[in-house]
C-alpha cells in the first residue's frame, strides 16, 4: 500500500525528529497522523506545561492510571534532560510540518484518560514488577541501547516480547488496544478519501503491530 507510510519514533531521541522531517519531505503526504489526542497536542503546544496534580489524575483515572501517569512522566521527562529533549518533540515536529504548509492533522491516538482508566496489573503481574524493580535497584536488566537514537526493529521487538509475556492486561491496555484505536482512525478516514497519502507518526513499539492489522 502506498496510500501511508508509517514512521517509529522514541519520544526523547534527537534521531526521531530528523526522521520525520526527513519522512515528511520523502513522502510528501496530504495529511499527516500522529499518535495523540487532543488533550496531548494542547499540552504540547502550551508554553508553560501545567502538570495536573496526583490527586486530580486520581479522580480522573483511578489508582493505577494515575501511578502510572506520574511515575511514567517523570521517568520520561528525566531521561529527556539527559538528552536535551523535551519528550514529544518529534510529534510537535511533525504537527508544526503540516500546520507550515496548510495541511491537516489527525489525532488518531485513543483520549489518554480512557487508557489509564483501562490499565490493570493482575496479583501475577504486581509480583513481576516488584522483580523487576528490585533487580533494577542491583543494577541488573540495564537497557544498552543509545537513547539519542529511535532503537531499532530487532530491540523493539524484543523489549515488547517481554513486556508482553510478564506484563499481559498493560500490554493489552498500552499497546494492543491502542494500535487497534489507531488503525481503525486511518482506515476511517482513508474510505473517505482514497487518493490522499498519510504520513504516520508513532512511538516505535506501535509500527509493528500497526502494520500487520493495515495489511491483514
Amino acid at each position: 500500500m502506498d496510500w501511508y507510510r508509517i514512521v517509529g519514533t522514541s519520544h526523547i531521541a534527537q534521531q526521531a525528529v530528523k526522521d520525520v522531517e526527513r519522512a515528511y519531505a520523502e513522502f510528501s503526504p496530504d495529511i499527516v497522523a500522529v499518535e495523540l489526542d487532543p488533550p496531548r497536542l494542547q499540552a504540547l503546544l502550551a508554553e508553560h506545561r501545567e502538570k495536573p496534580s496526583f490527586f486530580r489524575l486520581l479522580r480522573m483515572v483511578g489508582v493505577t492510571g494515575a501511578l502510572f501517569a506520574a511515575l511514567g512522566g517523570a521517568a520520561q521527562r528525566k531521561l529527556g534532560r539527559m538528552v536535551g529533549m523535551d519528550p514529544g518533540a518529534e510529534m510537535l515536529a511533525a504537527f508544526r510540518l503540516a500546520q507550515r504548509d496548510g495541511k491537516r492533522v489527525l489525532l488518531i491516538d485513543r483520549d489518554l484518560r480512557v487508557t489509564l482508566r483501562r490499565l490493570r496489573f493482575g496479583w501475577r503481574e504486581i509480583r513481576q514488577l516488584l522483580k523487576d524493580l528490585w533487580r533494577g535497584l542491583l543494577g541488573k536488566d540495564r537497557l544498552s541501547f543509545n537513547l539519542d537514537r529511535v532503537p531499532s526493529e530487532a530491540v523493539v521487538g524484543k523489549l515488547l516480547a517481554e513486556f508482553r509475556t510478564r506484563y499481559p492486561q498493560p500490554y493489552a491496555a498500552l499497546v494492543d488496544e491502542r494500535n487497534k484505536h489507531m488503525v481503525r482512525s486511518l482506515l476511517d478516514y482513508h474510505e473517505t478519501h482514497i487518493t490522499e497519502r498519510i504520513l504516520v507518526v508513532v512511538g516505535a513499539g506501535h509500527v509493528g503491530g500497526m502494520r500487520c492489522l493495515l495489511e491483514a
